[in-house]
Formats: C-alpha cells, sequence, structure tokens
C-alpha cells in the first residue's frame, strides 16, 4: 500500500538517479516495470495497491508532521498507510530508505 504520490516520487527517483549515472536506458527500462507494476490489475502479482490523496490523508500527515518533523511527502506516505491500516487493510511493513521515515513508523508500531 502506497500513496499515490508514489508514482510521482518512484519516477522523478529513477530519472534522477539514471541521469546522474548516465543509465537513461536503464532507468526507462526500471521505469517501465514500476509502470507496469502500478498498472497492473489489483489482483496481479505486482500490483501496487495506492491511497487517494484526500482531505483525510493530508490532515492526518500534517498531524504527523507537526510531531515527527518529517518532511511533507514522507509523512504523506506515512499518513496513508496509517489510514490504510485503520480501515483494516492488513499492513505489517513499512520500507523506507529514510531513517528519518523508519523511525516515525516504527514508533506507530510498522515493523521495519
Amino acid at each position: 500500500m502506497v500513496s499515490e504520490i508514489a508514482r510521482v516520487e518512484v519516477v522523478s527517483a529513477i530519472r534522477r538517479l539514471a541521469n546522474e549515472r548516465g543509465q537513461s536506458t536503464a532507468g526507462q527500462l526500471l521505469e517501465a516495470e514500476f509502470m507496469a507494476d502500478w498498472n497492473a490489475p489489483r489482483e496481479a502479482e505486482g500490483h501496487l495497491a495506492s491511497v487517494q490523496l484526500r482531505t483525510h490523508v493530508i490532515e492526518r500527515a500534517a498531524g504527523i508532521v507537526g510531531t515527527s518533523g518529517l518532511r511533507s511527502l514522507d509523512a504523506i506516505q506515512l499518513a496513508s498507510a496509517l489510514l490504510a491500516r485503520e480501515s483494516g487493510i492488513r499492513i505489517s511493513r513499512f520500507v523506507t530508505f529514510d531513517h528519518r521515515l523508519a523511525t516515525a513508523a516504527k514508533e506507530l508500531d510498522f515493523l521495519a
């Protein structure tokens, strides 16, 4: 489960790294794989289910920023995971490469 902003975040990161490393072909392949998973039917293996960016997600993210000091997009990702879990979706892990975001997720009872 990811916030729908992941579509922008992931593509941006792939393109930035591919350009920095002079690996545009590899970046294009990785982006195509990500988009295939993003657009896959819900029941397909690899499908990335997303949480829509709505007012209640923004409100929750604002509260997280106020207590954790996370950056805005990180807070939106964490708020999306929290709201999905609270709606009954089983989420046991929160995966991130960002140390501050991982710490905040652990404090909210997500396993790293």
